[in-house]
């Protein structure tokens, strides 16, 4: 049950870390679910732009556009307006200067620190979130070259350095005069995820679309159109121009077209093959284990259920093998709590084995002070392992001195991480060693147990790779309906897998029958202890017995309870010569020994474990962004590799 629990809680964290990943952050960023760009070609060669940009602002002070700086390709941008088109429409007041955070309500339209010209305007959303839509008019001047055999506009509305996610863009160009034939206006229209269209609409219309605009990406146009359609133009080639167009888009439209249809289709056979060999050695695997869980013997159950134990089940036993046997947890102590307690009932056995003395100093008082003195430590070769690790550890802990305070040893144990960790490493080993000497523990099945443990987290890992990768591969090669198959007859041989492999864990016999006999004969001594005072017994173990199951109680976490129902039993109990002839009772009734160590192991591994966008893009790689409420930013590299493809 305990082993489902933790398959459980794998496959629950697995499943959080697979939303956290693919859930995108809200803070501080700009989505556009909208762009739209209606273009207005001047028969003087420049063009005059609107955007109506329908953005989802989060923690953003100012919105931005810039327009990377070169004259081979335009001349300037001028007549900048900004409106906030929210509910109504409202320009927003000019600004000459240019600002890193801009007030809302203000824009600007200059040049940047870098040279290039930006359009910036204030949000005011530095706290917030808010649908926005706002309206953007420039134009651009020269943006239009005229040829001896055609006029060209070439231009990227969305440059490679754009910043956010654009869900849908559609935008219109209007030329400056009706065409003779559709057939002499030709456009083009270039995008690096190749998700877009473009289309001469009318005779004096072109219209392009595209959607999910992946930052770093970028939305370009070209359009070739006869020369006479310009009375003038500040940019003037005294060449011919159509025929290098027409060979330089052939060329890319053929690349485009192989990463259209033919790579995909490379890819998903690629897929498909190593899918195969994968799936083929799954089913091997599967056949494999399945026959293994078939000859596994049945889960080993104890020839007795105990409602009440009333002896040590091994007479030699030690305080981490009575825990692991009582909970069955051989893979080792894990939290600090159960550290501090194996702690605490190791010093009250050393106690008693004469090892080390544990005195209260001042009885009379609630909170006496205890002292721990070192007595023998020329035998502890004679120690079970555990305990001789603990006995180690406090002759570290003392050094050169005989005797050290209990508040002393707390504070060491805070103060010394790397040394409680250490113990916690040497615990959990000496005492799973011990548990395979004493025949309690099948060395054999805890390595096939933790074979199959690691293979269920590693599958489960696999399952949720299997869907991240597939959803990539579909947003790069589309529905291929021979990788789907693959992709989904692998992921059922997986579940497959996992299932079998979670059988087998939970059949797999760790424990041999005399470890499992023994964890019920514990579970029914740790009954015994918490409801002893209950049972309406003639004879009652003697208060020497107590003090060795004290040692355990303190180990099970029920020591206060055990002491309580001491205190009803035995009335003498609060006699202060108790505490000499039978001090463990003592420790245990009238001092807070028992939780003395889970505190501070806690806080040392503590200790150790701590230290353990908005924007828009303009001609030639032009970019912009959101600018958040943090005067410094450090910014993202998203530029993407130039791949021209068509739309």
């Amino acid at each position: 049950m305990k082993q489902k629990t933790k398959l459980t809680w794998v496959l629950l964290f697995a499943f959080f870390l697979l939303m956290v990943w693919t859930i995108p952050s809200k803070a501080g960023e700009v989505n556009l679910d909208q762009l739209t760009i209606e273009a207005h070609l001047l028969s003087n060669g420049d063009m005059k732009v609107t955007e109506i940009w329908d953005a989802d602002i989060s923690q953003t002070n100012t919105m931005y556009k810039t327009f990377a700086t070169d004259q081979s390709k335009y001349g300037k941008i001028t007549d900048v307006s900004v409106y906030d088109e929210t509910g109504y429409s409202k320009k927003l007041t000019e600004t000459s200067q240019w600002a890193y955070h801009v007030p809302k309500g203000s824009y600007y339209g200059t040049l940047n620190e870098d040279g290039d010209f930006e359009i910036g305007w204030g949000v005011g959303l530095d706290h917030s979130h808010s649908q926005k839509q706002y309206k953007i008019e420039y134009t651009v001047e020269g943006a239009i070259t005229k040829y001896q055999d055609c006029s060209e506009l070439y231009w990227q509305f969305v440059g490679k350095d754009f910043e956010p996610e654009i869900k849908q863009i559609m935008g219109s160009i209007y030329l400056p005069k009706k065409a003779n034939a559709m057939e002499d206006i030709r456009v083009w229209g270039h995008t690096q995820s190749l998700n877009g269209q473009i289309y001469v609409a009318d005779y004096d219309l072109v219209n392009f679309s595209a959607h999910q605009i992946e930052p770093g990406n970028f939305v370009e146009v070209r359009v070739l159109m006869p020369t006479d359609m310009l009375s003038s133009a500040k940019r003037t080639m005294n060449e011919n121009h159509l025929e290098t167009v027409l060979k330089e888009e052939g060329k890319w439209a053929n690349e485009a077209n192989f990463r259209r249809n033919i790579l995909p289709l490379l890819i998903g056979i690629a897929v498909s093959l190593v899918g195969i060999a994968l799936l083929i050695w799954l089913v091997k695997k599967i056949i494999k284990d399945k026959k293994l869980y078939r000859e596994l013997p049945e889960k080993i159950k104890p020839e007795q259920q105990y409602d009440y134990y009333r002896e040590l089940p091994r007479e030699e036993a030690a305080p981490g093998e009575a825990i692991f046997l009582l909970k069955k947890k051989w893979q080792g102590l894990e939290s600090s709590d159960e550290i501090g307690k194996v702690f605490s009932s190791i010093l009250l056995d050393l106690k008693l084995k004469k090892y080390i003395e544990i005195e209260v100093l001042e009885p009379d008082k609630k909170k006496s002070p205890v002292n721990i003195q070192i007595l023998n430590q020329e035998e502890k070769e004679k120690l079970p392992p555990e305990e001789r690790v603990v006995f180690q550890f406090l002759l570290d802990a003392f050094g050169e001195k005989k005797e050290m305070k209990l508040k002393e040893l707390q504070k060491y144990l805070q103060n010394h991480t790397s040394k409680v960790l250490a113990l916690k490493s040497e615990l959990n080993s000496f005492i799973t060693l011990e548990l395979e000497q004493n025949h309690q523990v099948d060395e054999e099945a805890k390595k096939t147990y933790s074979k199959y443990q690691s293979q269920i987290v590693l599958t489960i890992i696999g399952l949720f790779s299997l869907l991240i990768i597939s959803s990539m591969l579909f947003g790069m090669i589309g529905m291929n309906y021979l990788v789907i198959g693959v992709m989904v007859i692998l992921a059922i041989a997986s579940l497959v897998e996992l299932v079998i492999s979670a059988n087998i864990t939970s059949k797999i016999n760790v424990f041999t029958a005399s470890g499992v006999e023994q964890s019920e004969q514990w579970k029914g001594l740790k009954k015994y202890m918490e409801d002893f005072s209950l049972l309406n017994e003639k004879e009652i173990p003697a208060i020497e017995i107590w003090e060795k199951y004290l040692v355990f109680a303190t180990t099970f976490g029920i020591a206060d309870k055990v002491a309580k129902q001491l205190k009803m039993v035995y009335p003498e109990i609060n006699e202060t010569q108790m505490m000499t002839t039978y001090s463990c009772v003592y420790l245990a009734t009238h001092t807070s020994f028992n939780q003395s160590f889970s505190q501070a192991i806690s806080s040392s591994m503590s200790s150790a474990y701590t230290s353990a966008s908005g924007g828009g893009g303009g001609f030639s790689g032009g970019g912009g962004g959101g600018r958040w409420t943090a005067a410094v930013e450090e910014e993202d590299d998203l530029t993407s590799s130039s791949f021209f493809g068509i739309i």
